[in-house]
C-alpha cells in the first residue's frame, strides 16, 4: 500500500496517512498492540511551486530522485503556464546520458501527472524520440484522471502541451549553446540524437538546425550553421557538404580538391546518412553534396572539346570498366581522378542496406579525369590492353579513397602486381 501511494499519490497536496498496528513487546508481559499513523506521501510537488520559492539545490535534489544521477544536471527549465493552456512542467538535461538512449526500445524519462496524481512514465509520445535523453515531469489540471493510453494519443490538450514542451526544451538547449564549453560537452553526448529531429519533424526544423554543429574542413573543428553562412565567400550561393563513414575517409576523398576555394561541412555519424540530405536548405541557402554529379554546376572544371578528342581513347577505356556510368575530363585538381554519384543520397541508403545483409547492386560511378596529371597523360599514350589495366587500378584506388570496399579486391591486387612486374 505504501509503495502504491508513493508512486501514484506522492505529490498530491493533501497528506495521506497509513494507519497500522504495531506489537509492543516488554519482557515478562503480554505483547500489546499499539495504533500508529505515518504520512506516506510528501504532499508537495516541487514543479507546482513558483520559481521564487525554489533554490538551485531544490531543483538538483529533485533531479536526483527521478534520474538516480549523482551528478548535477547540465541545465533545467521550469514552466508554470497559465491562460488558455494551463500546465506545469520541469525538464532536465542529464549530465549522464540514459543507458538505453541508443536503443530502439528505450524507456521514456518523462512522467505525466494529472492534478499531481501520477498517470504514466511509459508514454514515448510525450516527447519526440530526438529528445529521449530528457528527464522531467508534465502536470496538467485539464486532463481526466481516468485517462487511457488511447485518449492520451488523441487528446488535443495534451498535444498542445507536448508542442509547447518541445519548444521550451529546444529553447533551453539554445540558451546552453551560448556557453561554448558547456555546449561542446552537451553536443558530444547528445548531438547524434538531436540530429534525428531533422528527419520528419518539420515543425521545429529551423530551431534544430541552429543547434546542429558540423565539422568545418577549413577550420578543423565543429561550427554552427550560422557561422558557416556568415563566412561564405562572396558569390557563394549554397552550403557545400560531404557525408562519409568517418572524417578521415572524407578528408582523403580527392573530390574535396574540386572545392578547395570553399569551406566544406563534413558529416560522419551514422544518422547523417538519413537526416543531412533531408535538410535541403538553411535560411534560404541550398545544400549541395559535393560527391553528387549536380555539384559540378557550382564550379567550372570541365575542359573543352579539343581536349576530349585528344583523350578519346582514355575515355573509352574508363567507360569499359564495370560500374562506370559517365566519364568527364576536368582540370584544376592535383589527383589523377575523382568519382561522383548520380544520386549520392541513394548511395548512402544502399550502403546501410548492404551492412544489414541485403543484396543491393553497386551504384555506377561518374569518373572525372584530370587531364593535366602526369600519370593520366602517360596512360593516355599506352596501347589499349595496358591502358585498360591502369584505368582499372586508378578506378579502384579512387573507390578505396572514398572509403568503399572493393567487390573484387583480389583482381585489384593482381593488377597492381602485374603492372609492377612489367616495370621492374
Amino acid at each position: 500500500v505504501e509503495d502504491i501511494n508513493k508512486k501514484y499519490s506522492n505529490h498530491i497536496q493533501f497528506p495521506i496517512f497509513l494507519h497500522y498496528e504495531e506489537e509492543k513487546k516488554e519482557e515478562g508481559k503480554e505483547p500489546i498492540k499499539e495504533s500508529k499513523s505515518e504520512q506516506v506521501n510528501s504532499a508537495k510537488a516541487l514543479w507546482t511551486l513558483s520559481k521564487g520559492e525554489l533554490k538551485s539545490e531544490d531543483y538538483e535534489e529533485f533531479y536526483t530522485t527521478i534520474s538516480y544521477d549523482r551528478e548535477k544536471p547540465i541545465k533545467y527549465v521550469h514552466t508554470l503556464a497559465e491562460g488558455s493552456l494551463q500546465y506545469k512542467s520541469l525538464f532536465y538535461i542529464p549530465a549522464t546520458p540514459p543507458i538505453d538512449m541508443q536503443r530502439m526500445d528505450y524507456r521514456s524519462n518523462v512522467k505525466l501527472y494529472v492534478k499531481r496524481v501520477f498517470i504514466t512514465d511509459d508514454d514515448k509520445e510525450l516527447l519526440p524520440p530526438y529528445l529521449r535523453f530528457i528527464y522531467g515531469v508534465i502536470d496538467s489540471d485539464d486532463l481526466p484522471l481516468n485517462v487511457s493510453r488511447e485518449i492520451l494519443q488523441e487528446n488535443k490538450i495534451l498535444e498542445q502541451i507536448k508542442s509547447a514542451s518541445v519548444k521550451k526544451i529546444l529553447g533551453m538547449i539554445e540558451s546552453l549553446s551560448k556557453d561554448e564549453a558547456a555546449y561542446k560537452d552537451f553536443y558530444a553526448k547528445y548531438g547524434k540524437v538531436l540530429k534525428e529531429g531533422l528527419y520528419n519533424y518539420g515543425e521545429n526544423k529551423e530551431k534544430i538546425l541552429n543547434l546542429i554543429r558540423a565539422y568545418s574542413y577549413n577550420k578543423g573543428e565543429n561550427i554552427s550553421l550560422k557561422e558557416y553562412k556568415e563566412n561564405m565567400k562572396e558569390g557563394q550561393d549554397c552550403v557545400f557538404y560531404a557525408i562519409g563513414k568517418d572524417l578521415d575517409s572524407i578528408k582523403n576523398n580527392p573530390v574535396l580538391e574540386k572545392f578547395k576555394d570553399y569551406d566544406i561541412l563534413l558529416f560522419a555519424d551514422e544518422v547523417d546518412n538519413f537526416v543531412i540530405p533531408q535538410i535541403g536548405e538553411y535560411e534560404g541557402v541550398k545544400w549541395v553534396d559535393i560527391t553528387n554529379k549536380n555539384a559540378n554546376e557550382k564550379i567550372k572544371t570541365e575542359v573543352g572539346e579539343e581536349s576530349k578528342k585528344e583523350f578519346e581513347s582514355l575515355i573509352e577505356s574508363f567507360k569499359e570498366l564495370e560500374g562506370v556510368n559517365e566519364v568527364h575530363l576536368i582540370e584544376g585538381i592535383s589527383s589523377p581522378l575523382v568519382l561522383t554519384e548520380e544520386n549520392s543520397q541513394m548511395n548512402y541508403m544502399e550502403q546501410i542496406m548492404r551492412q544489414m545483409g541485403q543484396e543491393i547492386p553497386e551504384p555506377k560511378k561518374n569518373i572525372e579525369v584530370n587531364i593535366h596529371h602526369e600519370l593520366i597523360q602517360k596512360i593516355n599514350k599506352l596501347e589499349k590492353t595496358l591502358r585498360n589495366k591502369y584505368c582499372l587500378v586508378l578506378f579502384n584506388g579512387a573507390k578505396i579513397l572514398e572509403g568503399q570496399s572493393l567487390k573484387d579486391s583480389k583482381n585489384y591486387v593482381d593488377s597492381i602486381h602485374e603492372l609492377l612486374l612489367n616495370n621492374l
